[in-house]
């Protein structure tokens, strides 16, 4: 039996679970789920280098500062595509808004408070993001890069053991 891990969360899987997350049983789109850890693991890569290479070079370059701001979006996208998603499938209730999404999962226990407030406050930052990105203040943005990005990976680490268990 061969061990995987998952590159976004670090989740170990084995060749077994995978066969079995993956044959049907579940109604959760394999494609769905893939393709938003995809995203997710492609974003997390850009965000860390920018974390790597420092607040200053952050605020000088305008180039870095719409990469950083893009992979931020995309990352915050996928996790509520699939937060979306298992509520969906899972008939888990109609979230009037993004941060009802989450709100779900909490609530029915899928996923616990402290992450679930975490999620929310993305979905709020990603709203700034997207719209009212001429007035972001970029050293909040630096801050959630250099401290929130583990809450995805988290987020990612919970999707996986609630897909896994449906």
């Amino acid at each position: 039996m061969s061990m995987t891990r998952c590159s976004v969360c670090g989740a170990s899987t084995t060749a077994t679970w995978l066969r079995g997350f993956w044959s049907g049983k579940s109604m959760v789109s394999r494609d769905v789920v893939n393709s938003r850890i995809s995203l997710i693991e492609q974003a997390l890569i850009v965000l860390e280098s920018v974390r790597e290479d420092g607040l200053d070079n952050y605020l000088s370059s305008f180039e870095t500062r719409l990469m950083a701001e893009r992979a931020l979006h995309i990352a915050i996208e996928a996790c509520i595509d699939m937060a979306s998603h298992v509520v969906s499938v899972l008939a888990l209730g109609r979230p009037a808004s993004y941060v009802d999404v989450f709100k779900i999962l909490r609530d029915r226990g899928l996923i616990d408070t402290d992450l679930a407030e975490q999620m929310m406050r993305m979905v709020r930052f990603r709203h700034r993001l997207v719209h009212m990105y001429s007035t972001i203040d970029n050293t909040l943005v630096f801050r959630f890069i250099s401290e929130d990005l583990k809450d995805i990976r988290r987020f990612v680490r919970a999707m996986v053991q609630i897909v896994s268990s449906t």
